[in-house]
């Protein structure tokens, strides 16, 4: 019997030039994938006689805790930054690698985009990142990734200060996502093939939760009072988010906040108030 040796999916690695190279992910799903479709036709048969490729998508998400010493916003921020004449991503896409082992086998997705990308952190646990990315092409390699450098720590809770949310001390849990709709163009180049021309962007999106000890403070303001009325001219709030450690801070801007979710159950009352960050014409964009 031929003794197949198993390929330790840890001793791979993940290349992102934006984030300082390398990743260290807990979980890499990029790949290139084609729906087959059947369509029904009348042929006189019971089983399927023709079919139809579809386009090919590369997409997949890279999750990864976020560590010390990184100067991790400013890469993500430059990632989803957009022109404010064209609306669309300023950097330019780039190659992701991913290597499956250190030796035989890795992937490079190219022209890649942030489609999503979610920071989250609950208290008592390590602040986590999903990075959503939408590429143009994917090319096989031959050969593995290089090995980590340094020791890093990973950040906590401890690690993170949130302003414009009332007292820190009843926050237990916060998440912030930013989703930049992208969209795959095909065209009928022929060097593309199945592989869609150009990816685009849409209506960005800027949102998350805030999790609280108990009923969510006084300061963050349900959109409508008791009676059902809201003000004709709103004061919109602005949210921070300061990561400790070189990692770098977010601000998101003029805040909505939806009514709080207050849970009555054994153990401690809990409450989630979901909110959006909005653009204006002054300061600019909702995230920076």
């Amino acid at each position: 019997m031929a003794n197949t040796p198993a390929m330790m999916g840890f001793i791979g690695q993940v290349v992102v030039p934006s984030l300082g190279t390398q990743i260290r992910a807990t979980s890499c799903s990029l790949n290139a994938k084609q729906t087959i479709d059947h369509p029904d036709v009348i042929d006189g048969a019971t089983d399927w006689s023709i079919f139809q490729l579809r386009g090919i998508e590369v997409d997949g998400d890279v999750a990864f805790p976020v560590l010390n010493g990184q100067a991790f916003i400013t890469g993500l921020m430059a990632m989803v930054a957009r022109d404010g004449s064209t609306g669309q991503l300023v950097q330019t896409p780039q190659d992701v690698t991913v290597y499956y082992d250190k030796v035989t086998y890795g992937r490079k997705f190219s022209g890649c985009s942030v489609n999503t990308f979610e920071i989250r952190a609950t208290a008592g646990e390590r602040v986590d990142a999903t990075i959503n990315f939408w590429g143009r092409n994917m090319t096989n390699l031959i050969g593995g990734g290089g090995s980590a450098t340094g020791v890093l720590r990973v950040l906590s809770w401890a690690d993170i200060a949130i302003g414009g949310a009332g007292d820190a001390c009843k926050i237990r849990e916060f998440s912030i996502s930013v989703n930049n709709s992208l969209a795959r163009n095909y065209t009928f180049c022929a060097e593309d093939g199945f592989f869609p021309n150009n990816i685009s962007a849409g209506k960005r999106q800027v949102n998350g939760t805030l999790g609280f000890l108990g009923p969510a403070p006084g300061d963050i303001p349900p959109p409508t009072d008791a009676s059902g009325n809201a003000p004709c001219t709103p004061t919109l709030p602005t949210l921070t988010f300061s990561l400790n450690c070189g990692v770098g801070n977010i601000t998101v801007k003029n805040v909505v906040f939806e009514y709080q979710t207050l849970e009555a159950q054994p153990g401690v009352i809990v409450s989630t108030v979901n909110w959006f960050a909005h653009s204006a014409a002054v300061p600019g964009d909702s995230i920076s």
